[in-house]
């Protein structure tokens, strides 16, 4: 069950149906819903989140974990705009101030490679990471020639399910599945990548 508040009347049930929608201000709601509230009202977020998480895994759960286990604490990760990010939003442990970026309030689909490239020549002995998904990564996928010029030291990672997953979601949700346009023909990722001189590989399990 999904209580929203938005200052912004139109944003309410638009991406999931909500049980009670709240045309207000949010700060101004929570400071007025806190007045309300016991002192005390105790963890009930950690305690329902693994429920939560069970039920919604898949893919994202194995990609997430081995991703935290196998790299440094240090290691610097670049989200572009896709389903698997808003997943690493609330999944992905972040251990260190600045070590997780995500293109928020315009959400620029494809800024994720580019961005991190500019962490990998910034900070050339920390692990860089870049996560895009299919779509995003087209949109600036010639950068592999900036990559490999340059000989950056840089993880490059796609979700490629061959969709723009979100807007596809969006279509599913609020337009009763009139999908429009959010299929793609995407390349051979690999054989993009050893046009470059790249190393590639294939992933579909942990």
């Amino acid at each position: 069950q999904l209580i929203q508040i938005d200052i912004d009347a139109g944003q309410i049930g638009m991406n999931h149906p909500v049980e009670i929608g709240i045309h207000a201000d949010a700060k101004e709601t929570l400071q007025s819903l806190l007045v309300e509230l016991p002192a005390e009202i105790g963890n009930a977020w950690s305690d329902a989140w693994p429920a939560i998480r069970a039920a919604t895994g898949g893919p994202s759960e194995w990609l997430i974990d081995t991703l935290r286990a196998e790299l440094p604490d240090d290691a610097v990760v670049f989200t572009d705009a896709s389903e698997m990010a808003y997943r690493m939003h609330t999944d992905f442990p972040a251990y260190l101030p600045r070590s997780f970026f995500y293109p928020s309030n315009y959400i620029a689909l494809g800024w994720g490679f580019p961005a991190a490239l500019g962490a990998a020549v910034a900070m050339p002995d920390r692990v860089v990471v870049g996560f895009s998904g299919d779509g995003g990564f087209v949109m600036t996928c010639q950068e592999l020639a900036t990559a490999a010029r340059y000989r950056l030291r840089i993880i490059i990672l796609i979700h490629n399910d061959s969709t723009y997953g979100a807007i596809k979601h969006m279509q599913r949700n609020k337009y009763e599945g009139r999908y429009r346009d959010t299929d793609l023909n995407n390349p051979d990722f690999l054989q993009l990548a050893q046009a470059f001189g790249i190393p590639a590989r294939r992933a579909a399990d942990a």
